[in-house]
């Protein structure tokens, strides 16, 4: 029986000595970690690779930044079922309507495709659940409902959402997205959600996907994040702290009975 030689591994098509770490995006050439990017040195300076088609090549099918707060929200909503387990007293209809909050955002974060429309029923659920909770009012429970439904009809129509599930993207739109991501000014708009979200805490169902968007971002060509990474994670804590702190506000001033 002959023996059939093990295939040799793949080499760099620019660097034959070093062996291939991955592929280019644009033609699928073998590439080595010396490239420090996702695409060959000739593409790399073709006119329009650092341009809308790498930014498309790079998140096609990649979560952005509300999949990933919408993820958290999945599991963030098991918290009350816990304490409720923990401490005896089970609120049935409060357990159900959070376990389907966290399947609705687990399938949304995973990329079913039908929760693109589905999750819209998130909002709806949340508000459901915090009128099962006692001393919180119908005023208080719509307007969180409304910010978030908000935020998910906005990310219907935002082409980097559209990236996320694999659908098609029009090149007027793609680019205007692009632009958008490299915009070095975001995060200067997102510090600014932020500290909003101290005195108007629905503004972090926006500020808290930006800041996650943004901590995730890099550059299509070199791979190299955007912003520094701690900036970024500094954003974000502090865009929670402050909307913990104005959803405590609010939940005070919907809670006190107002004096006549």
């Amino acid at each position: 029986m002959s023996v059939v030689p093990a295939p040799a591994p793949a080499c760099c098509a620019n660097h034959a000595s070093a062996p291939a770490t991955g592929t280019c995006q644009r033609c699928g050439a073998f590439i080595c970690a010396a490239e420090n990017g996702l695409l060959c040195p000739a593409c790399a300076i073709r006119p329009d690779a650092a341009g809308p088609e790498a930014y498309r090549a790079k998140y096609w099918g990649r979560r952005d930044g509300r999949a990933w707060a919408l993820g958290i929200l999945g599991l963030w909503s098991w918290v009350p079922i816990v304490l409720q387990v923990v401490g005896g007293e089970m609120n049935w209809t409060n357990t159900a309507l959070n376990a389907g909050i966290s399947v609705a955002c687990f399938a949304y974060w995973g990329g079913w495709a039908p929760m693109r429309r589905g999750i819209l029923v998130v909002p709806v659920l949340i508000g459901a659940s915090i009128l099962t909770v006692e001393g919180y009012g119908v005023e208080f429970a719509a307007m969180v409902a409304l910010a978030l439904a908000i935020s998910l009809v906005l990310a219907w129509f935002n082409a980097r959402n559209r990236l996320f599930f694999r659908l098609d993207v029009t090149p007027a739109a793609l680019e205007k997205s692009w632009r958008r991501y490299m915009d070095p000014r975001i995060p200067y708009v997102a510090l600014a959600l932020a500290c909003l979200s101290a005195c108007i805490p629905l503004l972090a169902f926006v500020s808290v996907p930006l800041w996650v968007s943004i901590l995730l971002r890099s550059d299509p060509v070199t791979g190299k994040p955007i912003l520094r990474g701690g900036f970024a994670a500094i954003g974000l804590f502090v865009t929670i702290v402050a909307a913990l702190v104005g959803f405590v506000a609010m939940y005070n001033f919907f809670s006190t009975p107002s004096s006549r």
